[in-house]
């Protein structure tokens, strides 16, 4: 009787179906909570959320990028982010849920392949439950930059099903089943790589290819079963695949992030720390306590540290070997999970490598669950009592309800980027990573005096560029330009190519009006970053301001040829393509931003005013022009003909006009309020908030001005100027709420927490 026969006996095929409806089950209770939970601000928006590339679907042009040396993920989640978003757009739900549904098929092919190949369907089911459920996996499921690590999962597990299916009847069909599972695997996630080895540990135990008889004592050993030579042929397409992904992983490596020196991290420390994991992790796998997402890496380990973390590896390893024979899944598991943690030990490092991580250890311990589950249940069965054997089994219970209630727990810290890196600091408050996140978070949020301290902390407790950066940011946010300029300067002393701190001195310093040093900033930037489009656009912006409209219009053409999908560009070109009268590259451009953005409120505008103007306007105009010559003084005229030149694109007209109305009315608000709509079309919002203050002067009681010039600084990007002027709107009367809500002149402050909190209070 065959082993699936054998467990079809005992329990029947509706008892074998339940086991995995229980598996299934448990896992999602364990989880669901993610469902509800948002993206976080570490790897998420290099993987997907401000990843370009990513965001503009499947495309060959993408696929061939995906396979490139550019591309900051494996090919195949590349894939499933793509076409996620084009299902769902950038809804975090549907993201968890993808990597919810992978971690159960993952548990449940794992549970299929274990109870295929060992014919114990309780025990297969013991390991697959505490891999569904034990804590130390939360990281790898509800981080969704880590899909790549459940998708990987998925693959490994099948991989081992197929391996079994080869096994029993071998052929080039069920081998090429075989390979094709795991390239899918190693394009998921290329630490595979160590699978090879691990197939021939199965080779030993469940699988009992491979053995070893004693010849006689003293004379060591026999190998039994199919030639060894042959298991290692066997292999060998899998090897090469292995280092192929090896390789295209090392050379894809300095794209990205650079290789920590030796000077940095030394090889002895390297090596001390990779022994000493070793047993951390085992703790973290019998008490999964304090499981943050970054373990910084250690300066330094004490020699016996050391020297007692390989006494104790060499103990369990000598154990694992002398038992062998007894007890065989005892080395298979032990030497599963030594292996398969080797690509994740450090000894090769870039970025900012973790002492150690929870995600590193989401496939090895299913070695030791394996030892674990064989061992407690040949324990129970050698003390041949009835009593105990439910005894096992209502403490096996006991376990899976407290990992799941623990991993159920440790999914509610991973809802925001706030709650996660509080809780990170919870647990090592100096963690300079986790300062530098939880700032930039609650930057994102408007609360820039929170944020400003945990920068402060980051950078005392580790200098670099972007805690630097991400103060110079904070200090922009609230106008101190002198602090923001001394941080950016300082960003770019740690690193001159920093493009980011050029981009926002540049920003700077043309509010300052020093538009000639901003612009070469801008130029410089470009210099250090030629493929992002921030400079090209900022230049497009500066040239624009001042009248050079040839320059500004190559520059949003190279914006555009960096990101076919970047609507401000295009809308930009349609306005420069309005005022040199050219309403069909005008009318191109505008649709096109529609195309990309189809709520793009100014690019409707811009194309409504198009398609609205007269074909007589030249005419209307120059009617104007001649009742002027006999009635120069009258400003209504004025007022007149600068609309038909603001319609027309032409604002540098309309200016001109407006303000020879003010001159001849000081007293005319429409005058002015020309001049706001004219200065903001040409991106001069300095000019448009003094002609504002004006306003204000005229009409210091009417609660529309003061909504203006909230709209006004808002989009100066003077937040808390534009948050002033918008809460004594309303304190004077202006009720509007769905137009705070909805208008896209307060865009930058509508999600800042004092805007937030307005809302929120004015429901009704």
């Amino acid at each position: 009787m065959g082993k699936g026969a054998e467990t079809r006996g005992i329990l029947g095929q509706k008892g074998e179906a339940a086991g995995y409806i229980v598996l299934a089950l448990i896992t999602f209770i364990a989880y669901h909570q993610i469902l509800q939970n948002s993206f976080v601000n570490l790897d998420d928006p290099l993987q997907l959320t401000a990843n370009r590339t990513v965001l503009t679907g499947i495309t060959w042009k993408n696929i061939i990028w995906a396979f490139s040396f550019e591309s900051p993920c494996s090919p195949l989640t590349w894939l499933v982010y793509a076409a996620a978003h084009s299902v769902f757009g950038l809804n975090p739900g549907p993201f968890h849920a993808i990597s919810l549904l992978l971690h159960i098929s993952a548990s449940l092919v794992l549970f299929h392949a274990l109870r295929r190949i060992t014919g114990a369907y309780y025990r297969s089911f013991m390991v697959s439950i505490l891999f569904a459920v034990h804590p130390i996996n939360v990281e790898s499921v509800a981080w969704i930059a880590e899909v790549n690590n459940v998708l990987s999962g998925l693959f490994f597990a099948l991989t081992v099903l197929v391996y079994h299916f080869y096994t029993e009847k071998p052929d080039y069909k069920r081998y090429l089943l075989l390979v094709v599972i795991f390239e899918l695997g190693l394009l998921s996630k290329s630490v595979l790589m160590t699978v090879p080895f691990l197939l021939l540990l199965l080779d030993y135990w469940p699988l009992k290819r491979l053995g070893f008889e004693r010849v006689s004592f003293g004379k060591g050993f026999r190998l039994q079963g199919v030639p060894i030579m042959r298991l290692i042929g066997e292999k060998l397409p899998l090897f090469c695949l292995s280092l192929i992904s090896l390789t295209s992983g090392l050379l894809m490596q300095p794209a990205h992030t650079q290789f920590t020196t030796f000077t940095t991290a030394p090889m002895s420390l390297r090596i001390s720390n990779a022994l000493v994991t070793y047993l951390k992790y085992l703790g973290k796998l019998f008490w999964p306590h304090d499981l943050g997402l970054l373990y910084p890496y250690p300066k330094a380990i004490p020699p016996l540290e050391t020297a007692g973390a390989v006494l104790c590896l060499l103990v369990i390893t000598c154990l694992a070997l002398r038992s062998s024979k007894k007890f065989p899944y005892f080395i298979t598991g032990w030497l599963w999970f030594l292996g398969m943690l080797v690509p994740f030990l450090g000894i090769v490092q870039s970025g900012l490598w973790p002492e150690m991580a929870d995600r590193y250890a989401y496939l090895p311990f299913i070695g030791i669950f394996i030892v674990l589950t064989w061992g407690a249940h040949a324990l129970v069965s050698s003390l041949r009592s009835k009593a105990l054997t439910y005894s096992s089994y209502v403490l096996s219970g006991i376990i899976v309800c407290a990992l799941t209630a623990a991993t159920w727990h440790q999914t509610g810290y991973w809802k925001d980027s706030v709650t996660l890196f509080r809780h990170v600091l919870s647990i090592n408050p100096e963690n300079a990573p986790a300062h530098g996140n939880l700032g930039a978070e609650l930057l994102n949020l408007g609360e820039i005096q929170k944020a400003i301290p945990h920068f402060q902390e980051s950078l005392r407790m580790k200098p670099s560029e972007d805690a630097c950066f991400n103060l110079g940011m904070a200090y922009y946010r609230i106008k101190n330009n002198e602090r923001a300029l001394q941080y950016f300067r300082q960003a770019l002393q740690i690193n001159s190519n920093d493009a980011g701190s050029y981009n926002f001195i540049g920003n700077i310093l043309v509010d300052m009006g020093r538009m000639n040093e901003g612009i070469a900033h801008f130029k410089e930037a470009a210099a250090k970053a030629p493929r992002e489009i921030e400079a090209y656009m900022n230049l497009g912006n500066a040239m624009f301001r001042t009248g050079h409209m040839d320059e500004a219009l190559s520059y949003y053409q190279e914006a555009i040829r960096n990101d076919p999908a970047c609507a401000e560009a295009y809308n930009n070109l349609g306005t420069i393509y309005a005022i040199r009268k050219d309403p069909r590259q005008a009318r191109e451009n505008f649709q096109r931003a529609l195309q990309i953005r189809p709520d793009y409120v100014e690019a409707k505008q811009n194309l409504g005013r198009l398609r609205t103007e007269p074909e007589d306007t030249v005419t209307v105009i120059a009617n104007i022009e001649k009742a002027l010559q006999a009635d120069p003084g009258n400003p209504a005229l004025f007022i007149k003909l600068a609309g038909l030149h603001l319609q027309k694109g032409d604002t540098d007209a309309a200016i001109r006009n407006y303000s020879k109305a003010v001159s001849l009315n000081q007293a005319s608000v429409e005058a002015r309020y020309g001049l706001v709509h004219s200065f903001s079309r040409k991106q001069d919002y300095a000019e448009a908030m003094k002609v504002m203050q004006e306003i204000q002067t005229l009409q210091p009681d009417n609660p529309e001005t003061y909504y203006n010039l909230a709209c006004v600084y808002s989009k100066g990007n003077h937040a808390d100027e534009s948050i002033k002027y918008l809460r004594k709107a309303v304190d004077m009367g202006f009720s509007d709420w769905d137009l705070i809500r909805k208008d896209p002149d307060l865009a930058n402050v509508r999600d800042r927490a004092e805007v937030i909190e307005l809302l929120k209070s004015h429901k009704g």
